[in-house]
C-alpha cells in the first residue's frame, strides 16, 4: 500500500513537471508573437499576475495552503518572465521585512541589486542595469516620489504594491515595484495620486472629500512646501486614460484649494487574507 501510495506521488510529480515544462513554452511562443506584432514588450504584466492568483486562490477553498500557493506562482511567473527576457530589480530597503516583501514577489531567480536611496535606485533603472525599482512611500522617500510627477510620462510608473497578499491584522510595509509597465485593469484596482492643495485645507479635509466621493483613500505621506502641502493618497479604481480628468473630479468638491493632481500608477488591489490560525 505504502509503495503504492509513494508510486501515485512520483507520478504525479513527472505530471506536474511536465505542464510547468509546457507552461514556460507556451509563454515564450506568447512573447514571440507580441514581439512579431507589437515588438518588445513589457517583461511581466502585474494585472494578469494578480487575476491568476486570485482565481486560484479562490479555486483552491481549503484544498491547498494560500500562503504556498502564492509563493509556488510567483516563483513560477518569475520563472517564466525571465525565460522570455532576464532582467533585475533595484531595491532601496531600510528593513529585512521591506527587502522580503520584494523578495517574495519577485521571486528567487531574479536579481535584486541593493541602492542606499531612491536616487541611486532610479540611476540603477535609468542606467539599464535594472528594468524594475522597488522602493518605499513615507516621510523619508515622498521628496523623491513628488520629483517622479515632473518626469516625462511619471516614469517609472507604480505597477505592483508589495505585498500583494496581506494576513488580516498585520501592518505591511508601503513598497512600490516601478518600471515601464503600461497599466491595465485586473479587475479590482487602486491608484495612487498625488496631490497639491494650498495650506488651508487639511489633511483631514482631503481625505473626507475623497470619501464622501466612494475612493476609500489611505494616506500614504506628504511633503510640505512654501504655501503648499503635497499628499500621497492611495484611492480605489483604475485612474488611467484620461487620468488627470478622473482624479480631479473625486476632488470637485474641494476643487478651489487644489493646485494640482497627478496619478502615479494604477495597480491591482492587495488582497487579504485571513488572519493566520
Amino acid at each position: 500500500m505504502l509503495e503504492r501510495l509513494r508510486a501515485e506521488i512520483d507520478r504525479i510529480d513527472d505530471e506536474l513537471l511536465e505542464l510547468l515544462a509546457r507552461r514556460i513554452e507556451l509563454a515564450g511562443d506568447i512573447a514571440r508573437e507580441k514581439r512579431s506584432r507589437d515588438g518588445e514588450g513589457p517583461v511581466v504584466r502585474p494585472a494578469r499576475e494578480a487575476a491568476i492568483l486570485r482565481r486560484l486562490v479562490q479555486r483552491a477553498a481549503g484544498r491547498f495552503p494560500t500562503d504556498a500557493l502564492v509563493r509556488i506562482w510567483r516563483e513560477l511567473f518569475a520563472a517564466t518572465s525571465r525565460a522570455q527576457r532576464p532582467f533585475a530589480v533595484a531595491v532601496f530597503a531600510r528593513s529585512c521585512r521591506e527587502y522580503e516583501a520584494v523578495r517574495d514577489h519577485v521571486g528567487s531567480v531574479v536579481p535584486l541589486l541593493r541602492a542606499e536611496s531612491c536616487e541611486q535606485a532610479a540611476r540603477m533603472w535609468q542606467d539599464g542595469r535594472a528594468e524594475f525599482l522597488a522602493l518605499p512611500l513615507d516621510a523619508g522617500t515622498a521628496t523623491w516620489w513628488r520629483g517622479l510627477a515632473d518626469r516625462p510620462g511619471r516614469e517609472p510608473g507604480a505597477a505592483v504594491r508589495l505585498p500583494l497578499f496581506v494576513r488580516e491584522g498585520e501592518e505591511p510595509p508601503v513598497l512600490f515595484l516601478l518600471g515601464r509597465v503600461p497599466p491595465e485593469p485586473s479587475g479590482a484596482d487602486r491608484s495612487l495620486l498625488m496631490v497639491e492643495l494650498d495650506d488651508l485645507l487639511s489633511r483631514a479635509g482631503l481625505l473626507e472629500a475623497l470619501a464622501r466621493a466612494g475612493a476609500a483613500p489611505q494616506h500614504l505621506a506628504l511633503v510640505e512646501e512654501p504655501g503648499r502641502v503635497v499628499h500621497f493618497v492611495e484611492v480605489a479604481g483604475f485612474l488611467a486614460g484620461e487620468e488627470e480628468r478622473k482624479a480631479a473630479g473625486l476632488l470637485a468638491p474641494v476643487a478651489a484649494h487644489v493646485l494640482r493632481v497627478a496619478v502615479l500608477g494604477a495597480y491591482p488591489e492587495p488582497m487579504r487574507l485571513p488572519a493566520a490560525s
